[in-house]
């Protein structure tokens, strides 16, 4: 008692405080000894004191239930909104990332859990580097050994065997062997194949430069049209969407955008 406690946030701390104003002394008595040092045991013998000295009237000044943790504890909204100014903008180190998922890594989520998180994503948007990763990735052929690896996650999954196990004996409509029909002879790269000259999609793309980079930009003008929201640079004249010229721009240094029809329609 002969230093202030460092923080008075805590209640505990502002009665020792008080305490050590009024000269007075804190008195510990013990109220039950446990056989073992089991921290479980403890946990809950601590809760049963806590649950029945607020029911006898005493005037604790325990923030929760007891035991480790904050059980019971609910922030005020001022002290969310300081928590969450605090901690944006903060970069975790690859350790502190390491820390955190091997501490999640094996705990179940109960089904009221994934009902949630499956509510919150549900029309949310990719992050711009998953949109701009897909964007890269489009018309380049994945490796050999790749398409085996994804092959064989495939056969072994149980849920892939459930799913065929019930398509099989199921007759296709018309429509829908029209549709399938469609998705072949209207693949791009069926189409780009069959131009080719007997040389398949895959050597002509390793092998051509010119042809991959055509490829790849035909496929991010596909994507770009089935999006909204087109800008163009004024300096330069390139075409994307909004997120895409501002990263552009921050690069390059360029200055204004205006909006702009979809890559296709600006020839």
């Amino acid at each position: 008692m002969s230093a202030a406690p460092r923080s008075l946030n805590r209640p505990v701390n502002q009665w020792m405080v008080e305490l050590r104003d009024a000269g007075v002394k804190p008195v510990i008595k013990v109220l039950e000894t446990l056989p073992s040092d089991n921290r479980l045991h403890m946990d809950i013998r601590e809760k049963a004191w806590v649950k029945s000295g607020r029911r006898q009237g005493w005037d604790l000044l325990n923030a929760n239930h007891g035991g480790r943790g904050n059980p019971g504890f609910s922030p005020s909204q001022e002290t969310r909104d300081k928590l969450s100014a605090s901690n944006k903008g903060q970069k975790r180190t690859p350790e502190q990332r390491a820390r955190m998922s091997a501490g999640m890594r094996g705990i179940p989520k109960s089904e009221e859990h994934k009902r949630k998180i499956s509510e919150t994503l549900k029309g949310r948007p990719p992050p711009d580097a998953l949109i701009a990763f897909n964007e890269a990735r489009k018309g380049v052929p994945l490796p050999e050994e790749t398409r085996k690896k994804q092959s064989e996650s495939i056969k072994a999954s149980p849920k892939a065997h459930a799913y065929w196990d019930t398509l099989r004996g199921v007759p296709l409509s018309e429509d829908h062997k029209a549709a399938i029909s469609r998705g072949h002879t209207e693949n791009p790269k069926t189409i780009a194949a069959a131009e080719l000259g007997g040389a398949t999609f895959k050597q002509k793309f390793e092998t051509d430069p010119e042809f991959a980079a055509a490829w790849r930009e035909s496929q991010r003008i596909a994507m770009l049209n089935k999006r909204k929201n087109y800008e163009q640079c004024d300096e330069c004249g390139m075409i994307s969407i909004s997120s895409s010229i501002g990263r552009h721009q921050s690069i390059s240094g360029h200055q204004g955008r205006t909006s702009a029809p979809p890559p296709e329609q600006v020839a």
